[in-house]
């Protein structure tokens, strides 16, 4: 029987983003506005959480910062803040955080701020702290394990959007990218498509999902790739505008 998505993703998360954190419980769903709350908002979101969570145990969930995935084989725990420097700035104020992938065979780097880390582990030290690409990841591998062909897989959010590329299980491309557009997204994806010399008749394009406010996403690659797919699209679409609506819906 093929994995669920609910086998993969958890059912209740605290997303959080550089700007809020979305809360998704099966029957709950809002965003919270950082500037929204006051200037020390740590009383505040507690008593927000305490509101939507009946349990003490909810994923933690980062999208704030970007993830670098550096492969086993080449991991040095003793360099980890140069491997991701090079691809990524941590900021200030953020500590490098280190999580294997659920195959054991890449480690992933990604910084969570101190503030966050500190609040979270206080509040809810119960709770599960995870990178939301390390979930993608474990998603794509698990559904590409059983297929020789090349597979795409796109996973679309505001303002970014991340690429994973595999074959019978093993990655061998990942990234992620702004976006603000649909013109922008196209450039990106159909520059990776041609700098890895992938042709449209040996690989299959997967989104991750489908939602309304994406249809025109949809509609541009369908214009040049035939063998379009949707991997867990979902009628139950949020009516919020979520900021990673394939996280909020399962």
């Amino acid at each position: 029987m093929p994995t669920t998505k609910s086998q993969l993703l958890p059912n209740e998360s605290i997303q959080v983003f550089l700007d809020g954190f979305c809360f998704c419980t099966p029957t709950h769903k809002a965003f919270i506005v950082l500037s929204d709350l006051p200037n020390t908002p740590e009383s505040a979101l507690e008593n927000k959480i305490k509101e939507a969570f009946a349990s003490d145990q909810p994923a933690l969930i980062y999208f704030d910062q970007p993830a670098q995935f550096v492969p086993q084989t080449l991991f040095d725990q003793r360099h980890s803040e140069n491997y991701y420097k090079h691809y990524h700035r941590i900021p200030k104020g953020y500590a490098l955080q280190d999580a294997k992938t659920t195959d054991q065979k890449h480690h992933l780097l990604y910084p969570v701020a101190n503030q966050w880390a500190d609040f979270f582990g206080k509040t809810l030290p119960n709770a599960t702290p995870q990178h939301y690409q390390h979930l993608l990841y474990t998603l794509a591998q698990t559904h590409s394990e059983s297929v020789a062909k090349k597979q795409l897989y796109i996973h679309l959010q505001h303002g970014f959007f991340e690429l994973f590329l595999f074959e019978a299980g093993q990655l061998l491309f990942t990234n992620r990218f702004a976006q603000d557009k649909v013109d922008t997204f196209l450039y990106f994806l159909f520059y990776v498509v041609e700098t890895l010399a992938l042709d449209q008749q040996n690989f299959d394009l997967l989104f991750l999902g489908k939602y309304s406010r994406f249809e025109a996403y949809y509609q541009g690659v369908a214009n040049f790739h035939e063998n379009l797919q949707y991997l867990y699209p979902n009628d139950n679409e949020p009516a919020l505008a979520l900021p990673a609506p394939f996280f909020s819906t399962l």
